[in-house]
Order: structure tokens, then C-alpha cells, then sequence
């Protein structure tokens, strides 16, 4: 009975599973809509040239176009107490890429310090990866949000 009752219910998950319609969200109207509230430590991308996701709802497709993605991102205590920030990003184009970026940085109850670094220039050779690092000015910086955008 038991393995009875285990059959059905995969049998059911399966079935639901199949039912379930893909929903595809465009990118670039979703990082619009979002707030700031358990969105720290990340990096986003201002220029959506960079990374677009275009929908054609009247054929029911999508074309990716990636030029640079994120590969990792994180933050570390430096000697002096500040906290350095650094991302990791890959130019997946066939030619060097200008990209530039700077961080913003947040104490520990997520409320701005008015410490928001310059736009530093980063340039990514083509197919090959590029790390941008900043430095907070205050020690009570606790969070970051790094923005990225195509370099001019």
C-alpha cells in the first residue's frame, strides 16, 4: 500500500510538473522593479546593453545578447579596517571590451555611507576575464552594491 500511495504521488508530481508553464521575466524590467531590501553584496549591471534579454511575445522567443557576465563577487576585510570589494567578470565577446565600474557602500544596518567610489575603467581583453577592486573609505562599511555599465 505503501509503495502504492508513493507511485501515485510521484506519478501526480510528475504530471504537475508538466502542466506548469514557463515564465519568462525580461531582465532588465525586473532589476527596475527591485528594491534595495536583501539585495547587498551584489553587482549590477546599469548598462543593459551588456547583458539583454529581448522577448518577442508575438513568437514566443528570446535572444540573448551577453557581452560581459559576473563570475564571482565578494567583499574582505583589509588591515586598516576597510572593506574591499572585488568582482571577477568575463568579456565573452571577440574583442577587447572597455567596461567601467564603481561600489557604493552600506554600514551595517544597510543605511548609505557617503562613500560611493569614482567609475573605474576596466578593460577586458577579448574571451578573457577582468576584475574590478575598489576600497570603502569608512571602517563601518559593512555592505556593497557594485554597478557596472559599458565603458565611454
Amino acid at each position: 500500500m505503501r509503495y502504492l500511495l508513493l507511485l501515485v504521488l510521484a506519478f501526480s508530481t510528475t504530471f504537475a510538473l508538466a502542466e506548469k508553464k514557463t515564465k519568462i521575466i525580461d531582465d532588465k524590467n525586473e532589476q527596475r522593479r527591485e528594491g534595495l531590501s536583501d539585495n547587498m553584496n551584489r553587482v549590477v549591471f546599469v548598462d543593459h546593453d551588456l547583458n539583454r534579454t529581448i522577448l518577442n511575445e508575438k513568437k514566443g522567443t528570446k535572444k540573448k545578447t551577453i557581452k560581459v557576465s559576473l563570475q564571482k563577487a565578494g567583499a574582505r576585510r583589509t588591515p586598516t579596517n576597510s572593506l574591499e570589494v572585488y568582482s571577477v567578470f568575463k568579456n565573452h565577446t571577440d574583442y577587447d571590451l572597455q567596461v567601467q565600474a564603481r561600489a557604493t557602500f552600506f554600514d551595517s544596518d544597510e543605511i548609505p555611507l557617503n562613500d560611493t567610489t569614482a567609475w573605474k575603467r576596466m578593460y577586458i581583453p577579448a574571451n578573457s576575464f577582468g576584475t574590478y577592486r575598489d576600497f570603502s573609505i569608512s571602517p563601518m562599511a559593512s555592505y556593497f552594491i557594485v554597478e557596472v555599465r559599458e565603458g565611454k
